[in-house]
């Protein structure tokens, strides 16, 4: 039988980080359904799969570890995740085609794996992260965002159409939180469905009230609030997330562009796997971001100035922060 690979590329937030540390998790079991999902991480925290850093972003990279994998690995199906995938395949399409190729002529066979979201939610959860690592701020609306966040479905189309015209295999199947492990165990045809192991929320959206409160907080340099965002992430990890709200122009503008793209994402995709078009009385009933008064800055500079002139180590100065930040928003 030919040996596979199968790259799982993402789509990002779409339960990327737990589908990682189940596989992690369910080493034994794959490994006697002849699957193996090498170097993963099971602890349970953030992160972006077995794929090394720099073979995220390159080409060469990525093949030779690829290569070394396959070489030294007893098993016939090998599963690789990496939602950073998604972007590298989607700048480098003949790349792709190659890399189909090439592993083909060995006697392997490369099946993409992605997870599609509705793009209702999901332009608000990728908005969501990106206020959170700190590459965009909270002056920035959801209107600005959804005006330049084309970029994704476009991107899993570009593929999806790439896929379909070199046959090269794809398993595309639609974003469902409760079911995902199970539409995950069907795509890659593993004869048992993985198990979470009890595993909580690993990297949910940030609150209204984390985000009134953080608003506070932009004189931190990026890397501070990244660190501080996380840190709550990691530390408070169940709390309801804030849903955006935008006005009906942007939504109704957004519509006319997305929704081509939509359609043509479900005339690949099976039946049981379409994607709805732009909602947009869903994305103009969220939640208000109110602003903090002058009095409630001045509280919250004051833990800032108080934590971060302690000789601690960043950590244990963050936990404090956050216990704050708690407090703040339980008041």
């Amino acid at each position: 039988a030919m040996k596979k690979i199968f790259l799982h590329i993402g789509q990002g937030k779409t339960g990327t980080t737990f589908l990682q540390n189940t596989l992690a998790s369910n080493s034994a079991e794959l490994n006697n359904s002849n699957f193996c999902y090498p170097n993963g991480s099971a602890e349970g925290k953030i992160q972006s799969g077995n794929i090394p850093g720099m073979a995220r972003f390159d080409f060469a990279y990525l093949t030779s570890i690829l290569e070394n994998e396959v070489t030294n690995n007893q098993f016939d199906n090998i599963i690789f995740s990496c939602e950073f995938l998604s972007g590298l395949f989607n700048k480098n399409i003949p790349d792709l085609i190659n890399l189909f190729n090439l592993f083909k002529t060995k006697g392997i066979e490369i099946h993409l794996v992605i997870c599609i979201r509705d793009v209702n939610s999901h332009c608000k959860s990728l908005f969501s992260q990106k206020m959170k690592d700190g590459s965009y701020n909270f002056d920035n609306s959801i209107e600005d965002f959804l005006l330049k966040s084309y970029a994704t479905p476009q991107a899993t189309l570009k593929i999806l159409k790439t896929c379909q015209a070199f046959a090269i295999p794809c398993h595309a199947f639609k974003y469902d939180k409760n079911d995902l492990l199970r539409d995950f165990s069907t795509a890659i045809g593993l004869d048992f469905e993985l198990n979470a192991h009890s595993q909580g929320m690993i990297n949910r959206s940030l609150s209204t009230n984390e985000l009134m409160i953080l608003s506070a907080f932009q004189h931190f340099p990026r890397q501070e609030l990244k660190k501080l965002t996380w840190a709550l992430v990691e530390l408070v990890p169940n709390l309801h997330a804030h849903k955006y709200k935008c006005d009906e122009s942007t939504a109704t503008r957004f519509a006319q562009q997305i929704d081509p793209v939509i359609d043509q994402i479900n005339q690949i995709v099976t039946t049981n796997n379409q994607i709805p078009n732009i909602n947009i009385s869903e994305l103009t009933a969220g939640d208000e971001l109110q602003t903090l008064t002058d009095s409630q800055i001045k509280v919250i500079h004051g833990w800032i100035n108080s934590n971060y002139k302690l000789k601690l180590s960043w950590k244990l100065r963050l936990k404090r922060l956050v216990k704050s930040i708690v407090y703040f928003q339980n008041k």
